[in-house]
């Protein structure tokens, strides 16, 4: 890719080339053939270029490799779009065709991002679960790599619908287990604040990479696995710290405020993913 370096001289001989053929008689032939030549060449560049770069990386190397080549990828590819541009002018609207401007995408997301989804895919949740953990990771490394599967998404590809659930089942095991660790070591006031604080960093953590849309969903599965599938082993923990605290005279803490910032929290999240 690096080696596509084209000066403006031979760019405007291209295509002027491009658009005689496309204009000519039997244009529609001949911008048929030009869109397939450059689907081919795009992937033909894919193969030779992008895929040995990518063999043998994993996770975070794996994630910050595969950006740095997007971004030399789309580079060439609007260069050479300027050369083709006629073909989507004069044919593409015609022949009810995607445009060759996504064509490059489309062909990436075919190839790269079929091929290994699943280990762009652990990488990103990888960098997830470390920051849920408390570890500083990459942010900005971590939203490109879900605007990819995003992107991905835009040109058919199923890569984005499999990355989701494979995001929220990952969340549902961590919350599954932080439910169970949370109902044998703390008492019910303990339980409660830091399901609604654990609710909030989720939420916060979630804010610089997730779409509102998938924001809601996550947030969704962390109070049901910490508070709605539990609240009957959390009233029985109610009922039971009360009877001992009854029997001290004295009162258990029931926190409804944290309730209501839990119920805030949710609200917020569905305002702002119906913001236009």
């Amino acid at each position: 890719m690096d080696g596509i370096v084209c000066g403006f001289g031979l760019l405007y001989s291209l295509s002027r080339c491009v658009y005689l053929l496309c204009i000519q008689k039997g244009s529609q032939v001949n911008a048929r053939a030009i869109y397939a030549r450059y689907e081919e060449a795009m992937k033909d560049c894919i193969v030779l270029s992008v895929l040995p770069l990518l063999e043998g990386k994993q996770d975070v190397a794996m994630l910050a490799t595969l950006m740095q080549i997007l971004s030399s990828y789309k580079l060439m590819a609007s260069r050479l779009y300027k050369v083709f541009v006629y073909v989507d002018r004069y044919f593409t609207p015609h022949a009810r065709v995607p445009p060759l401007s996504s064509a490059s995408v489309r062909c990436f997301h075919d190839i790269v991002s079929k091929k290994f989804s699943n280990e762009f895919q652990a990488a990103a949740i990888a960098l997830i679960n470390r920051e849920r953990n408390g570890d500083k990771v990459d942010r900005d490394l971590l939203k490109a790599a879900v605007e990819l599967f995003v992107e991905a998404k835009s040109v058919g590809a199923t890569c984005y619908d499999d990355f989701e659930k494979a995001v929220l089942a990952d969340a549902a095991a961590y919350y599954f287990q932080m439910a169970s660790y949370g109902l044998q070591n703390y008492s019910y006031a303990d339980y409660i604040t830091k399901a609604c604080m654990s609710i909030h960093v989720e939420n916060e953590m979630a804010c610089h990479f997730l779409d509102p849309s998938m924001r809601l969903k996550l947030l969704q599965v962390a109070r049901t696995l910490l508070l709605d599938r539990v609240s009957v082993n959390l009233r029985e923990k109610q009922l039971a710290e009360n009877n001992v605290m009854t029997n001290q005279n004295q009162e258990l803490p029931i926190a409804p405020e944290l309730e209501n910032c839990l119920s805030a929290l949710m609200m917020r999240a569905v305002n702002i993913s119906t913001e236009p």
